[in-house]
């Protein structure tokens, strides 16, 4: 049976009570403490990583299962990852920040299939449009978000540390998940995602009531003033989530 360490990097103590809830209601295989629970705060989350994937490493642990402190999840997501019995398997997820000028979509998957793309001077991470499945039910991917991963601990024996550094990239902004993603590229380890394990990425929205100019009366949904999202009254009837 595999062991392993559930890693929350996060600042302070968590952000986000709904994360916490999820958490409590996570299945884990084995007997109890083959898969314990790791919580690292810091202000910088490669610090925090880096100390988790050492301590698996320590521990002598098979794997490291990553979850940030603004994801909800249902109880089954480290089984379902497990059973993938690949290296690197990233959940899917959605950004939490809007990208302006979005045709189709303002909040695009955390998931990329293409490099940095360095044509302006600095590096522009390109999030895909769409999933294309490999063989083994899952896509293959250069890099994608730092939660809702599950990484084997071998993947740690071949890199040597540390696994995540700020400003390799640029030196203003964070990166550590894409600096480290690069380099397991770099070293020919592949990178998978599973689009049957999905993940909510916790995001303050705005409610505004709104009226058209007909009298209809909507509820929008916005990131402060911006609008994405309008439902009319009376009738909302919002589909059941499906999570897989």
């Amino acid at each position: 049976m595999s062991r392993g360490l559930i890693g929350v990097p996060c600042r302070e103590q968590g952000r986000w009570t709904p994360f916490w809830q999820c958490l409590d209601r996570l299945e884990r295989p084995g007997a109890p403490g083959e898969w314990r629970l790791e919580v690292q705060p810091n202000n910088s989350v490669a610090y925090a990583r880096n100390v988790i994937a050492q301590k698996a490493l320590d521990e002598e642990r098979d794997w490291v299962f990553f979850l940030d402190d603004d994801l909800e999840f249902s109880p089954d997501v480290l089984l379902k990852l497990l059973e993938r019995d690949e290296d690197i398997v990233i959940g899917l997820s959605m950004s939490r920040f809007r990208r302006d000028g979005a045709a189709h979509c303002a909040h695009k998957p955390l998931w990329s299939n293409r490099p940095l793309d360095w044509s302006n001077g600095h590096p522009i991470w390109t999030p895909i449009d769409a999933i294309a499945l490999g063989p083994n039910g899952l896509m293959p991917l250069t890099s994608g978000t730092g939660g809702g991963v599950l990484i084997r601990t071998s993947v740690f024996r071949t890199l040597p540390p540390l696994w995540w550094t700020i400003g390799q990239i640029r030196a203003d902004c964070y990166f550590e998940d894409i600096w480290f993603y690069q380099r397991c590229v770099e070293a020919g380890i592949p990178i998978w995602g599973d689009p049957t394990v999905r993940f909510g990425h916790i995001h303050h929205v705005t409610l505004w009531p709104h009226q058209d100019a007909d009298g209809t009366w909507s509820t929008v949904v916005a990131d402060g003033f911006t609008g994405f999202l309008k439902q009319p009254w009376p009738v909302v009837r919002p589909q059941a989530l499906v999570t897989a």
